[in-house]
């Protein structure tokens, strides 16, 4: 995608043939393009005083959720530059910073050894518009009391309701998602009870929070004597579901690895049972994490409670060579994760035994490139942390779980690019038999962000056991204010030009700022006025207080009126401030033009100048005035001829029905008033120029809100 592919939609599709199959597939696709874009908040055109700096903010803008990024920028003047300079920042981030929620109960739980033990196994998602979380608590199911798969569910991260499954479960089954639905795979006894089945199950998620249920599918039979434990579970882009356990044969013992698969998907028949490890090798404590691969392939890490990390891609029906990840004479101690970013890229992120260091590691360097360290953890033994991926920023987030400081901190970032230590939560009661969980994969609530999920377990101070959860919002973007200190050393004048230009490495946009040296801009409330013979009208002018020019008790005279039937008045009110003075936020100059005055556009070029100080900060402008014949006579009184008149239009909101007539009971002036979309009434009221008469307007026995629109001069 090119950089001038602005934010966007673009619908595509896709098409191929598959050659096993037999069968032409197809995909339509929707292509969000995403852009920044740098806006001036007051303008691309300022004034600076002499010895005056100038904070210019300028607000990034992240088109289509673009989700920021860091800019390098640099910035340049242009010609007649005599003595300004800025410090515009080489790099600056535009990403917006996370929100943290504050920590909330789940639940109490009466089971130590959680779910989330295994933390690389899910248990906690964020879909259907609410949060997720599977945990592990003694109650009834099976049809006894025992260990029972349970989940609760929120909106909000704070409110949330627990249901039982009605199943029993060893501490290690594994959760996943899709969005729509959820699998898990879970040993059907305790982790001392042998000779139980591995089972299957798969739910539709509803948006009330409860889950339907289909029957449960059997992985692996009861075998006598064997326990199926340290499952683990992987499904495919096209359904296909992976399951990986340790064949042990005596409870809390050590054995071999295996790994099974479904039959595409009938989840009724499993084939294709590999083990992983030769039985010549020593039987260990083997754990798996799975990363779904484009084109329905799965790649399977699988370690012992301290080893070499290794891993096998399963494509176009079978299992590839053993790859070896940790490097030589290093190993995993206990904890790992697997992850992809959508396309066949592989990541790997584990615990190294003897250094501590948290490491990350790429497939992509025959196959596997050098590890780069994230952060050094603060102990080498029974380490708690968890990892997780934002598809939306392309980063990384580790949670760490320090029970010896009752904390959880948080590293994030990319390949080359880690953040340091963020202490997110203080915890209370933690010990090495408290365990934190993260949802694998952010997941969307909304096109403004999306969400983290951070679970774990702690004891209150009265020794209850607490799960408890807080998260991350990762915001897709959003506008992000900078300030530019644009300074003037000197007492030059004149115009010259400031062009910022940033890029992210991929799209480069730039901004140029017209600045005036020890002047000001003048700009037009509205368009050029309209006078019909034998009358006035005007307009209104503004003049930006944020420039710093000390121009105050300040007026507007002519400069140069083409014909003498034309006739510029003082402005109303005559003297002001740059800046809002008496209610009034922008002068109005009023002009007239005589009933012989001729039909056509007349330029006349006016100044506001310092009616007792200086004229250093007079600047002239210029407006065309067009005269145009009136409109053919009405009824109505009359007026003196001579005399200026100033049509006052006003707003008020009352409590009346509409088309209602109100009156001014200071002058005894009738105002009609009809009702806009707002509820607001237009008062048109005609009066002899008084800029201190205050209006209140009644309708009926009911208030009304008056607030003033504008002026228009009629002259008489």
């Amino acid at each position: 995608m090119g950089p001038t592919c602005y934010a966007n939609q673009y619908p595509t599709s896709v098409t191929g043939y598959d050659s096993v199959f037999g069968v032409a597939r197809y995909a339509a696709l929707t292509v969000n393009a995403s852009d920044f874009s740098i806006y001036p908040q007051i303008g691309t055109s300022v004034g600076i005083g002499g010895q005056y700096t100038l904070k210019y903010n300028v607000t990034y803008y992240l088109n289509n959720n673009y989700p920021g990024s860091i800019l390098s920028q640099t910035s340049s003047f242009g010609a007649n530059n005599c003595c300004l300079s800025t410090s515009v920042p080489n790099i600056f981030s535009i990403t917006k910073p996370d929100g943290n929620s504050a920590p909330g109960l789940i639940t109490n739980v009466n089971v130590q050894k959680q779910s989330f033990f295994y933390p690389w196994n899910g248990q906690g998602f964020y879909a259907q518009g609410r949060d997720w979380v599977f945990f592990i608590y003694q109650g009834t199911c099976s049809g006894t009391t025992t260990n029972c798969l349970y989940y609760a569910t929120s909106t909000n991260g704070a409110s949330w309701t627990s249901y039982n499954t009605g199943f029993v479960t060893g501490s290690t089954p594994s959760i996943v998602t899709n969005g729509t639905d959820v699998f898990y795979v879970r040993y059907d006894g305790t982790d001392t009870q042998s000779g139980k089945a591995l089972k299957l199950g798969v739910g539709v998620l509803r948006s009330d929070g409860t889950i339907g249920w289909l029957p449960e599918y059997t992985v692996k039979p009861a075998t006598s004597g064997v326990f199926w434990f340290a499952q683990s579970m992987g499904v495919s882009t096209t359904g296909q579901i992976f399951v990986a356990y340790n064949r042990i044969t005596a409870s809390g013992g050590n054995g071999y690895p295996y790994v099974i698969h479904s039959n595409g998907v009938d989840y009724s028949t499993w084939q294709q049972e590999t083990q992983l490890i030769p039985s010549t090798n020593n039987p260990d404590d083997w754990r798996f994490s799975f990363v779904p691969l484009p084109n329905a392939q799965m790649y399977i890490l699988y370690w012992p409670y301290w080893g070499g990390l290794k891993g096998q891609i399963w494509s176009n029906g079978s299992w590839g060579t053993q790859e070896m990840i940790t490097p030589s004479n290093t190993y995993v101690q206990q904890t790992a994760f697997g992850f992809s970013t959508g396309n066949n890229t592989v990541y790997a992120i584990w615990q190294e035994r003897t250094s501590q260091k948290i490491q990350f590691a790429i497939r992509k360097c025959s196959p596997w490139c050098s590890p780069q360290t994230i952060f050094t953890a603060d102990t080498g033994v029974d380490p708690r942390w968890s990892a997780s991926y934002d598809p939306l920023h392309t980063k990384w987030y580790i949670l760490y779980y320090s029970y010896s400081s009752n904390q959880i901190w948080e590293y994030s970032g990319d390949p080359g690019a880690w953040s340091g230590k963020t202490v997110l939560y203080t915890t209370n009661g933690a010990s090495a038999n408290t365990f934190i969980g993260t949802f694998h994969n952010t997941g969307q609530v909304n096109t403004s962000g999306n969400t983290l999920g951070i679970f774990w377990t702690q004891y209150d101070a009265s020794s209850n056991l607490q799960l408890k959860y807080g998260n991350a919002t990762v915001f897709t973007g959003g506008s992000f204010s900078t300030t530019w200190p644009i300074s003037s050393t000197g007492s030059g004048s004149g115009t010259t030009s400031l062009t910022i230009t940033a890029s992210d490495g991929h799209i480069t946009r730039s901004l140029a700022l017209q600045i005036i040296i020890n002047g000001y801009n003048i700009t037009y409330w509205y368009n050029d006025p309209t006078i019909n013979q034998g009358s006035s009208s005007g307009l209104y002018l503004q003049i930006f207080s944020e420039y710093g020019i000390p121009l105050t008790n300040s007026t507007i005279v002519p400069v140069s009126v083409p014909n003498s039937c034309l006739t510029v008045y003082p402005p109303n009110p005559k003297y002001f401030n740059i800046g809002p003075l008496g209610g009034y936020d922008f002068p109005f100059l009023p002009v007239g033009a005589s009933s012989s005055c001729p039909v056509g556009n007349y330029q006349i070029t006016a100044k506001v100048t310092g009616a007792n100080g200086p004229t250093n900060y007079d600047e002239q402008f210029t407006f065309t005035v067009t005269v145009q014949t009136p409109p053919p006579p009405g009824g109505g009184g009359s007026v003196a001829h001579g005399t200026l008149i100033i049509r006052r239009t006003l707003q008020s909101r009352c409590q009346s029905t509409p088309n209602a007539l109100g009156q001014d009971q200071r002058r005894n002036n009738r105002l009609v008033t009809s009702n806009n979309d707002q509820g607001w009434r237009l008062l048109v009221h005609t009066e002899r120029l008084d800029p201190g008469h205050k209006h209140r307007v009644r309708s009926g026995r009911k208030p009304c809100h008056v607030r003033h629109i504008r002026h228009n001069a009629i002259l008489r």
